[in-house]
C-alpha cells in the first residue's frame, strides 16, 4: 500500500512539473526526478526544492491556481501590449493623413518608423535583462508614461527636409510607448520559469490580430481620434506598469520553489535547450516574428555579436517587407488610403508569417506560389474594371508572396537565434526604408509590386513545387510575366509623360493620330482635352452635369464669377468660363500644374490662379466671402482627403462663400459612395443639398434654399471620419445607410 501511494504522489508530482515547468509548440520535455529533488534534462540538472510545495498544508493547490493566474495574466497583458502597439500604429497613420494630404505613401512613413521602433526594443529589452530591477523599472515606467506626449498638439512641419522625411519627424512623440509596447512580450518571457515555452508570443500575435481588424471595423466608426489616442495613452501606460509586477527577471514559482541553471555561453541558442524524453538536446524553436508589430525573439542576455548569418535572413524579410508596402500602396492607389487599406495586408502578413514558423509549409508553398500567379494574370485582364475583385487579387498576390518569403525564411533557421532574429528585423526596416525613400525617387510608376511578386513567386515556387506542379507552375509563370510586360508596354505606347510623387503616380497619354490629351493619376482619369475637336464634351464638367447646370445659372445672375476649385486637374473648368470670370486653384502636388502646363491648354487663360499646398489650409489662412462657387473636385481620385469633407472644414468654406454662393462637390468615385457624407456636411453648413448624376458623374450641390438633407446622413468630424460605413458594396442610396453609421 506505501508502494502505491508513493507511485501516485510520483505521478502527482509529474503532472505538476509538467504545468509549471512544460512548454507548448514542441517545447515540452520529460522531466525526470531522482529522490533527491534534482532534474536531469538533455545533460544539465536544474536544482529543486519542493520545500514551499510541502509549507503549504492544507491549503491544497490553491498556491498552484495562484501560479497558472499569473501566467494567464502574463499572456494577457502580452496580448494587450500587441493590440495596443498595432492600434497605435494605425491612430498615427490616420492623423498624418490630414497633415499630408491624405497622401497614400504617408502609411509607408508609419511602418518604417514603427519597425525602427521594433528594432530598438528588440536590442532594448537584451539590455533591459541585464540590468537592475529599479533602473529596469525606472525605464519602462518612463517609456509607458512617455504615450501621454501623442496628446500634445503636434509637431510643426518642417519643410525644410525632403517631404519624404516629414512624416517621420511627426511620429517621434510615439516613439517612447511604441518602445514600451514592444519590449513587454519579450521581458515577460524572460521572466517565465521555462524559457522553452513560446506560447505568450501566441497570444502576443493574436492580440496583433485582434487589433488590426478591429480597428478598422469597430474602433475607428465609433470612436474618435482623441478618444483613441487617450485609450492608447492611458492602456499603454497600464501594460508597461504591468509589466514591472513581475520584477527582477526571476521565474515566478510558487513559493519557495526556485530554478537555477548554468549561464548560458556565448553565442549559445539564446536560450536553455529543450529537451526530448530521450534527453538530448535541440534547436529552442523561435517564436512568431511581426514586421512592425509584436514577436522579436529573447535570446540570451550574454550574446556577444551576430554571430554567422545567412543571406536568407537579410534578403527575404527586406523583400517581404517590401511586398507588404508595395501591396498597401497598390490598394491605396486603387481603393482609399486609411486604416482598412492598411490593416488588411498588415494582417495578412502577419498571418502568413505565424503560418509558416508553426510547422514544414514546403510542400504547400508550390501551390499557393501557383495560385499568387495565376491571381497577377487575372488581375490584368480586369485592371480597368476597378472591382472589388480587383483588390482582392492584389491581396491574394501580394499574400502568396509574402508567404514564399516567410516559409523560404523558416526553413533558414539555425540555432543562431539572435543573429537570425537581429538580421531579420535590420532586413524588414531596410526594405521598408527601400519602399519609403528610395524607390518613389527612382521609378516613375509603381513598377515596385509586379517585380517583387513575379520575380519572389516565381523563384520561390519553382523552388518547392514537385514533379506534377513544377510543368503548371513555370508555365503560369511565363504567362504572368507575359501579361505584366505587355500590360506594362501596352500603356506606356500611348504616354507621353509620366511622373511619380508622394501623392501619387502621374501620366499623360496620347491616343495615336489624334490630338486628344489625357491626364491620369494613379488610374484616374483627373482631365481630358481634344485639341482637334475643342467643341468636344470634358470629363466631369460638361454642360450637362450638375456642375455645368449651376454654372451656367450662376452666370445669368452676376455678371462676374470669382470661383474657388480645390483639385486643379489640369484646369479643365476654365474652358467653360468667361473672360470677366476669375478662378483659383488649390492643387496638393506641384507636379499637377506642371503637367498641365505642359501638355494642356486651360491654364493659359487670364485671371487664372494656382496655389500650391493642401486646399482646406490655404483657404483657413485666406481672407473670406470672397467666392461665388467653392468646387470641390479631390474625391475622384483614389485617396479620399477626409478632412475636406468635415463639419470643420465646412465652417472654412462657409466663411468663404459670399451671400447665396454655391459649394459643388464632385462625388464620382469607384469605391466610396460620398453623398451620404456630403448631405452630412451641408446639414453641418445649414445649407440645402441637390444631388444630380449624368451616368457615372455624380454632383452634390450645396446652396441655402434647397432642400435640407433628411434621413440618415453621415456627418464626418476631424476626429471622426470612417469610409467603412460608405464603401460600395452594391449601389445604393443614402436610404440604405445603416443608423448604426450616423
Amino acid at each position: 500500500m506505501h508502494e502505491i501511494i508513493r507511485n501516485v504522489n510520483e505521478n502527482l508530482r509529474n503532472l505538476v512539473d509538467a504545468s509549471v515547468f512544460g512548454g507548448r509548440g514542441g517545447s515540452q520535455c520529460a522531466l525526470r526526478r531522482g529522490k533527491a529533488g534534482v532534474e536531469e534534462c538533455g545533460g544539465q540538472q536544474t536544482a529543486a526544492t519542493w520545500k514551499g510545495v510541502r509549507q503549504t498544508g492544507g491549503r491544497g493547490g490553491n498556491w498552484r491556481r495562484r501560479f497558472l493566474m499569473k501566467l494567464q495574466a502574463r499572456k494577457l497583458v502580452a496580448a494587450g501590449a500587441a493590440c495596443l502597439a498595432f492600434q497605435g500604429e494605425l491612430m498615427a497613420g490616420k492623423r498624418l493623413l490630414p497633415q499630408f494630404g491624405g497622401a497614400a505613401s504617408v502609411w509607408c512613413c508609419t511602418v518604417l518608423f514603427f519597425q525602427l521602433a521594433v528594432l530598438g526594443a528588440y536590442f532594448g529589452c537584451r539590455r533591459l535583462g541585464q540590468a537592475k530591477a529599479r533602473t529596469r523599472n525606472g525605464i519602462l515606467a518612463a517609456l509607458g508614461l512617455s504615450g501621454f506626449l501623442t496628446l500634445l498638439p503636434p509637431l510643426p512641419v518642417m519643410a525644410w527636409l525632403p517631404l519624404e522625411l516629414q512624416p517621420l519627424i511627426a511620429l517621434l512623440p510615439y516613439a517612447g510607448l511604441a518602445l514600451g509596447l514592444f519590449c513587454t512580450t519579450p521581458l515577460l518571457h524572460q521572466q517565465q520559469a521555462d524559457r522553452g515555452d513560446f506560447t505568450i508570443y501566441a497570444w502576443s500575435n493574436a492580440g496583433a490580430l485582434a487589433g488590426l481588424l478591429a480597428y478598422p471595423f469597430l474602433v475607428e466608426p465609433f470612436t474618435d481620434l482623441t478618444m483613441q489616442n487617450w485609450v492608447w495613452a492611458v492602456g499603454g501606460s497600464a501594460i508597461c506598469l504591468l509589466a514591472l509586477r513581475d520584477g527582477g527577471g526571476v521565474s515566478a514559482l510558487p513559493g519557495n520553489l526556485v530554478e537555477t541553471s548554468p549561464p548560458q555561453t556565448p553565442g549559445g541558442s539564446g536560450g536553455a535547450s529543450p529537451c526530448r524524453a530521450g534527453g538530448t538536446s535541440s534547436p529552442r524553436p523561435s517564436p512568431p516574428h511581426v514586421c512592425g508589430g509584436e514577436g522579436e525573439g529573447t535570446p540570451a542576455p550574454d550574446c556577444a555579436g551576430l554571430g554567422k548569418t545567412r543571406w536568407q535572413w537579410w534578403v527575404l524579410p527586406a523583400v517581404s517587407s517590401a511586398t507588404l508596402l508595395a501591396t498597401t500602396n497598390l490598394l491605396g492607389f486603387e481603393a482609399s488610403a486609411g486604416p482598412l487599406t492598411w490593416a488588411l495586408p498588415l494582417a495578412l502578413f502577419l498571418a502568413t508569417y505565424v503560418w509558416a514558423f508553426s510547422g514544414n509549409r514546403r510542400a504547400s508553398c508550390g501551390v499557393i506560389a501557383t495560385l499568387g500567379l495565376m491571381a497577377l494574370i487575372v488581375s490584368h485582364f480586369i485592371m480597368e474594371a476597378r472591382s472589388a475583385g480587383l483588390l482582392v487579387l492584389v491581396l491574394i498576390a501580394g499574400g502568396a508572396t509574402m508567404l514564399a518569403c516567410h516559409v523560404w525564411l523558416a526553413e533558414a533557421r539555425d540555432e543562431n537565434t539572435h543573429g537570425f532574429y537581429t538580421a531579420t528585423a535590420a532586413a524588414g526596416v531596410i526594405g521598408s526604408a527601400l519602399m519609403a525613400l528610395v524607390v518613389p525617387q527612382i521609378t516613375d510608376g509603381p513598377v515596385e509590386f509586379p517585380i517583387l511578386t513575379l520575380g519572389t513567386l516565381s523563384i520561390a515556387g519553382y523552388r518547392w513545387s514537385g514533379r506534377i506542379n513544377r510543368p503548371i507552375l513555370c508555365t503560369v509563370a511565363v504567362v504572368a510575366i507575359g501579361a505584366a510586360i505587355a500590360a506594362e508596354s501596352a500603356g506606356r505606347a500611348t504616354e507621353v509623360a509620366r511622373a511619380r510623387t508622394l501623392y501619387g503616380c502621374w501620366r499623360v497619354t496620347k491616343k495615336p493620330g489624334q490630338e486628344r490629351y489625357r491626364l491620369i493619376n494613379n488610374s484616374t482619369i483627373h482631365a481630358e482635352e481634344d485639341r482637334g475637336n475643342p467643341q468636344a464634351s470634358t470629363t466631369y464638367y460638361g454642360p450637362e452635369t450638375g456642375f455645368g447646370k449651376w454654372l451656367e445659372e450662376m452666370k445669368r445672375a452676376r455678371p462676374a464669377l470669382d470661383i474657388g476649385v480645390v483639385g486643379l486637374g489640369a484646369g479643365t473648368i476654365n474652358r467653360w468660363l468667361r473672360p470677366q470670370d476669375s478662378i483659383t486653384y488649390y492643387e496638393l502636388d506641384a507636379k499637377a500644374e506642371e503637367l498641365a502646363r505642359a501638355w494642356f491648354t486651360y491654364l493659359g487663360r487670364e485671371r487664372c490662379r494656382v496655389v500650391i499646398g493642401d486646399g482646406r489650409k490655404s483657404l483657413q489662412n485666406e481672407a473670406g466671402a470672397r467666392f461665388d462657387m467653392i468646387v470641390l473636385d479631390a474625391f475622384t481620385g483614389d485617396a479620399i482627403p477626409t478632412h475636406l469633407l468635415t463639419r470643420e472644414a465646412g465652417v472654412i468654406y462657409r466663411r468663404h462663400l459670399k451671400e447665396g454662393g454655391v459649394l459643388a462637390v464632385h462625388i464620382t468615385n469607384g469605391h466610396v459612395e460620398l453623398l451620404p457624407v456630403a448631405e452630412g456636411l451641408a446639414r453641418g453648413m445649414g445649407l440645402g443639398c441637390e444631388y444630380d448624376k449624368q451616368g457615372m458623374i455624380g454632383w452634390a450641390i450645396l446652396r441655402a434654399g434647397l432642400t435640407p438633407p433628411s434621413g440618415r446622413v453621415l456627418e464626418w468630424t476631424d476626429e471622426r471620419n470612417s469610409i467603412v460605413p460608405v464603401l460600395k458594396h452594391e449601389p445604393r442610396g443614402q436610404d440604405s445607410l445603416p443608423e448604426i453609421w450616423r
